[in-house]
C-alpha cells in the first residue's frame, strides 16, 4: 500500500513540475513578444541590409529567444537593457545572430548599440 501511495506522489510531483515548466516558457515567451523593445529589435534585424546580403531575406525567427529585459525607473524617467539572441531564417541560409539595446533617461525610445 506504501508503495502506491508513493508512485501516486511521483506522479503528482512530476506533473506539477512539468506544468511549472509550461507555464514559465509560456511567460516568458508572452513577455518578450508583447514588449516594444522585442518589436523594435525584430524590425531592425529584418530592415538590416547586412544580413540581407549574407542570409537573404528574413523569413522568420526562431520560436525559443534566449535574452533579458530590464527595465528600471525612477520620478523622472525609464531606462533599460536588453539582449536578446535569435535563431534567423533567411532565403539562403539560418543564421543565429545576438541584438542589444539600450535606453536612458536622456532618449526615449530603444536604440540598437550591437548586433552580431
Amino acid at each position: 500500500m506504501s508503495k502506491r501511495k508513493t508512485l501516486f506522489a511521483n506522479k503528482v510531483g512530476i506533473g506539477l513540475l512539468i506544468f511549472a515548466g509550461i507555464a514559465l516558457v509560456g511567460f516568458n515567451i508572452s513577455t518578450r513578444i508583447f514588449s516594444d523593445v522585442y518589436d523594435i529589435a525584430t524590425r531592425y534585424i529584418a530592415d538590416d541590409q547586412d544580413l540581407k546580403r549574407e542570409i537573404g531575406e528574413v523569413k522568420g525567427f526562431g520560436i525559443l529567444t534566449t535574452g533579458s529585459i530590464q527595465v528600471e525607473s525612477n520620478s523622472y524617467a525609464e531606462y533599460g537593457y536588453a539582449v536578446f539572441n535569435f535563431t534567423l531564417r533567411g532565403d539562403y541560409k539560418y543564421k543565429d545572430v545576438t541584438i542589444e539595446l539600450t535606453k536612458s533617461p536622456e532618449s526615449p525610445q530603444w536604440n540598437v548599440v550591437k548586433l552580431e
